[in-house]
């Protein structure tokens, strides 16, 4: 099978979904290549007529939401080329504090890029792949869960901070406020500070109440993603997710990313880390109001039997979610798509 694979981005999104998934299906003897797009034939209206001839089996789209990539889907289709498309966000339900949410509005986005035009692409695709059952719910398709290298699970991090937060900060304005004081309280109480590995690293101390002095701005972005695993020094990390629509369509990712290196984790009560915590017994701990998160934050400092048993616990939960050991999964999901156009066409 051969397949061609449109990441959406260069950071994690692409890196996830998209090139890690590659890799490890190119291991099962799948003839993989990346692009980032596909020389079209536009009439004078904008209309797409044509593109390129394309020697593949299967191409997937991750996020397609600009108006020539779903018109090219037909077009591809027609040729007999199935198409995946893969979506890793709720798009239908981003919050208004999120930069995405202009982005993505069919109206106050410019028309560059349309959450509409995500819904219609997954609706005509002869496959869509997505990370959470929530998100199935939205888009239909195949569940495939979020996954690390296995090579993480080999890395070995020096904790300098106490606590931590690693991530693309602009996009979760608002998902701070359920810790309240929590997170301020619990640093003072413990000492070792509080890493932060986000653009906007002060924006983000500022959110969670810490004072200067109190927290320090990781390397997270100075490094390529793939690389960033060892930039995350602190012992105990924190997943505070807001409690919308959006969020809970959210995967376990950065719980998992945590546990692989033996770094117990306090996160929101979303469906994802409901499952992850309750059903892998995962080494991760559930917070709701700001007590329950002073609560768990101040147990993981000085309860060492729990803090050992959730780092043995997060390891041994993550290596069964690994890229290499979910590896069939992708494939399976893409020949799906194949055999589903392959029958379309022969109908």
């Amino acid at each position: 099978m051969k397949v061609c694979l449109f990441p959406a981005d260069q950071q994690g999104c692409g890196f996830y979904r998209i090139r890690e998934p590659g890799r490890v299906a190119a291991d099962l003897g799948v003839e993989v290549e990346y692009r980032t797009g596909i020389d079209l034939t536009v009439d004078q209206k904008g209309r797409v007529v044509g593109a390129e001839e394309l020697d593949v089996d299967v191409v997937v789209f991750q996020r397609p939401a600009q108006d020539q990539a779903l018109q090219v889907i037909p077009l591809l289709q027609s040729k007999g080329i199935a198409v995946v498309v893969e979506i890793d966000d709720d798009i239908e339900h981003i919050p208004p504090e999120n930069p995405a949410w202009k982005d993505y509005h069919p109206v106050l986005g410019g028309g560059v890029e349309s959450k509409v035009r995500v819904m219609e692409a997954s609706r005509i695709a002869d496959g869509v792949t997505v990370g959470t059952p929530t998100l199935q719910g939205i888009y239909g398709g195949t569940v495939l869960r979020n996954c690390i290298p296995e090579r993480v699970l080999d890395i070995s991090t020096t904790p300098i901070h106490t606590f931590g937060w690693a991530g693309a900060g602009e996009f979760h304005r608002g998902d701070f406020k359920p810790c309240g004081g929590a997170v301020a309280q619990a640093v003072r109480s413990a000492g070792g500070g509080f890493s932060i590995g986000a653009r906007n690293a002060s924006e983000v101390a500022s959110w969670l109440g810490l004072s200067d002095g109190q927290w320090e701005k990781s390397h997270y972005w100075d490094v390529p993603c793939g690389e960033h695993y060892k930039t995350l020094d602190y012992r105990i990390g924190i997943v505070p997710l807001a409690p919308n629509l959006f969020n809970q369509s959210k995967s376990w990712l950065k719980g998992l990313e945590n546990a692989a290196l033996g770094i117990p984790t306090v996160a929101s009560w979303t469906a994802a880390y409901e499952e992850w915590a309750l059903e892998e017994k995962s080494g991760v701990l559930l917070a709701q109001a700001p007590k329950e998160w002073k609560r768990h934050l101040t147990r993981l400092t000085l309860d060492s039997g729990l803090y050992e048993d959730c780092v043995e616990y997060g390891r041994a939960a993550a290596a069964r979610w690994t890229f290499e050991a979910r590896a069939e999964d992708w494939v399976e999901a893409w020949e799906a798509a194949r055999i589903a156009r392959h029958h379309a066409v022969a109908a």
